[in-house]
């Protein structure tokens, strides 16, 4: 009986950690975070090449008629973003 029980204990406990490990993946998956670290590594990758960091001089939507985000004009990510 003891073995019948531990057994099934360690059924039960690696059933329950491939749950947690599918809901930690869907949770990363749809929290954005790849995109975030995409994002950051572009930062870096636009600074080490001397570029501006800033995408508002360099926007379609450059005017305060036409973009009516909070952080421009020194907007570092924007939705929005179309070059000229």
């Amino acid at each position: 009986m003891l073995r019948l029980l531990v057994r099934f204990g360690w059924v039960v406990f690696l059933l329950a950690l491939a749950g947690l490990i599918v809901w930690w993946v869907v949770t990363e998956m749809t929290r954005g975070s790849a995109r975030l670290r995409m994002r950051n590594r572009w930062e870096r990758l636009r600074k080490s090449m001397g570029m501006s960091n800033t995408l508002c001089p360099t926007c379609k939507y450059n005017n305060d008629r036409d973009c009516r985000h909070r952080n421009r004009p020194h907007a570092t990510i924007c939705e929005d973003y179309n070059r000229r």
